[in-house]
């Protein structure tokens, strides 16, 4: 898990899920992203979007100008734009490139207008829209592979909008995936075992796709006691060579810092000073600079029989996991009538590794890499 140091939040875009069982394709299906795949199927629903409409119609608002006879017009007509004068022009640089100014006639008041003063409900949806988007007259049949798969609006005799929907799958998760991908080798296969890879990434793959791994394979196939012993291996000659850091340093092994969370709360609406305060500590700067780490330092405040162990339970998980075509992820959905939301990364681990470890041998696992 990337640390909170120095960010606020984490913008996913690539993503690793273990899909439990046959035809991946399809247990993946129901979280496609229609916007981006464009694939209509029983996944895809159709959005009532006239309520929200209509209360933007009745509080979004314009800036417009009035003029003497209380006429209406957008304050960014072209009739309220002039040449600059020659000493307008003094002083600007090519970002104030424009050659006009836009300004406000004598008699003209500019004021801010709700739309529903000065358009029209269709109009308001044309604003809102891309060029072409469909209308339908009452009784129109609609065609949900083609004119209107993305959404349509419909209007009755007298002209009113009675209809105005939205096209998308609620429960998009992917826009696209392939095997293996940047987790290419993800698995390590037991001696002699079988297992096959999919396609690395285009920046290459960060598991190990060498001799002995694939991205899919049966359970009794993979050596998931042997990925821990990895990972817990791994973990031991960081944790020592952060604490050989420290020495060096000049500072005793057991020597600790203020984790980042602790440091940002006394600096409320600061992080700069946030991020001085939390850098000048001496031990995390050793920590930092020895192991060139891009995920955190605070990670090795844990004791260290505590971090190898996190690091044996995290060895076999990923973001999600997807079984019998239901997805989970930490925070985002219910694991067997539980509720992820306040699950600790300790408890999500061992639900993985429970998960796991009790599949029957003939299991087919596969590691996808999404991007959404």
């Amino acid at each position: 898990m990337a640390s909170t140091e120095l960010k606020e939040e984490i913008n996913m875009s690539h993503f690793a899920v273990m899909v439990i069982g046959q035809n991946v394709e399809n247990q993946l299906a129901p979280y496609h992203e229609f916007e981006c795949t464009g694939t209509v199927d029983q996944y895809v629903q159709t959005i009532d979007r006239l309520p929200s409409l209509l209360e933007d119609y009745a509080k979004d608002t314009h800036s417009m100008l009035r003029g003497p006879e209380g006429e209406l017009v957008s304050a960014y007509d072209d009739r309220f734009y002039r040449e600059k004068t020659e000493e307008e022009k003094k002083g600007k640089t090519h970002l104030d490139a424009s050659s006009k100014i836009r300004f406000v006639p004598e008699g003209w008041t500019e004021q801010e207008v709700v739309v529903n003063e000065f358009m029209s409900l269709v109009d308001f949806i044309k604003y809102q829209t891309s060029d072409g988007f469909p209308f339908l007259q009452e009784g129109d049949e609609l065609d949900l592979l083609d004119e209107h798969k993305w959404g349509w609006a419909r209007v009755n005799a007298a002209g009113e909008v009675i209809e105005y929907t939205d096209r998308t799958n609620p429960n998009k998760q992917w826009d696209w995936y392939q095997i293996g991908g940047r987790w290419s080798g993800f698995l390590k296969l037991k001696q002699d075992a079988a297992g096959s890879l999919g396609h690395q990434g285009l920046m290459g793959s960060c598991a190990n796709d060498g001799e002995g791994r694939a991205d899919s394979a049966l359970k009794s196939a993979i050596d998931f006691e042997g990925m821990r012993d990895e990972a817990g291996a791994k973990a031991a000659t960081n944790w020592d060579k952060a604490a050989e850091a420290k020495i060096a340093a000049g500072l005793p092994a057991d020597s600790m810092w203020e984790p980042w969370d602790v440091v940002r709360e006394r600096h409320p609406g600061n992080i700069d000073a946030a991020r001085d305060e939390y850098h000048a500590q001496g031990a995390m700067q050793a920590v930092k600079k020895a192991l060139n780490l891009w995920d955190g330092t605070d990670k090795f405040l844990t004791p260290r029989d505590e971090f190898i162990q996190q690091a044996r339970d995290s060895a076999l998980v990923l973001f999600g996991v997807v079984q019998d075509s239901k997805w989970f992820a930490k925070g985002e959905m219910g694991w067997f009538g539980m509720s992820t939301d306040d699950m600790t990364q300790a408890e999500w681990n061992r639900k993985v590794n429970e998960l796991l470890d009790e599949l029957p041998d003939d299991t087919l696992i596969t590691i996808v890499d999404c991007h959404i």
